[in-house]
């Protein structure tokens, strides 16, 4: 089930208004830099369709034989395409970029593929959900596929599926 269907009535009624939504500032910032700069992103992708591309990520790299996220993404294009430094993961303007482009993807489905290269690290990403850690021995499977739909404290317990877009942390 889409993280989207957890959240109040009111925050999925702030996400779906973007004027009222404070992460869409970040969309339009990422907007600006879309098209800024001696050779812009628009410079490639100014008929690009993005409906769906946050929804497709991770992928694998074939390139670099690794798996990649939608900032790396980004990162490799600056500094194959454009010439330009990596922006710092977490940087204001990597996360506006990366929230541009996820903005487009709101109401998509996820469709990430599985490919044989990708299996080694979903297998690691399996065994860390499923693993109990910590002081008080606690697996992320134990709320989040046991406890789904349930309360804690004020929240309702989600499936774990951050892919409500656009979805922003209260500290950006």
């Amino acid at each position: 089930v889409s993280g989207f269907t957890f959240l109040t009535e009111e925050t999925q009624a702030l996400q779906q208004d973007d004027f009222a939504n404070p992460g869409q500032l970040w969309a339009d910032r990422g907007a600006a830099l879309f098209n800024q700069g001696e050779t812009p992103c628009s410079s490639c992708h100014e008929a690009q369709d993005f409906s769906q591309t946050a929804a497709q990520y991770p992928q694998w790299d074939a390139d670099h034989g690794r798996l990649i996220n939608l900032e790396g993404q980004i990162n490799q294009c600056r500094t194959t395409q454009q010439d330009q430094p990596a922006l710092a993961y977490e940087s204001d303007d990597l996360l506006a970029l990366t929230t541009f482009v996820a903005t487009q993807a709101r109401g998509a489905a996820m469709n990430v593929s599985l490919t044989p290269e990708m299996e080694p690290a979903y297998q690691r990403g399996r065994d860390y959900f499923f693993t109990r850690r910590g002081q008080l021995n606690l697996a992320c499977s134990q709320c989040h596929d046991d406890q789904w739909g349930m309360q804690l404290r004020g929240d309702t317990i989600s499936q774990g599926h951050g892919n409500g877009f656009p979805a922003y942390r209260l500290q950006w």
